[in-house]
């Protein structure tokens, strides 16, 4: 997965995302835009996470891209307190 393809499919979960505030939004979609690091960061343990769940393997190159999103979706609390922690 690229790092383009992970920004997009992360904005979109931000943006589709209506459990979390306006300003959580905001502080997400600063960290993935501005903060470099942070968005590695985010990609690196998302991507565990998937793996882990069986929703991605590094050796498929064709991702189910709506997993993807349904599983950021549920990530995105998870994803405000890491900002938080940085």
């Amino acid at each position: 997965m690229t790092a383009k393809t992970f920004r997009q499919a992360l904005v979109t979960a931000v943006m589709e995302n209506d459990t979390i505030s306006k300003g959580d939004k905001r502080r997400l979609l600063l960290a993935i835009f501005v903060r470099p690091k942070v968005l590695r960061r985010m990609e690196y343990a998302v991507t565990e996470l998937a793996i882990a769940e069986g929703l991605y393997e590094p050796s498929v190159t064709a991702i189910d891209w709506d997993a993807l999103l349904a599983f950021l979706k549920e990530l995105i609390p998870w994803l405000i307190e890491l900002i938080g922690l940085i």
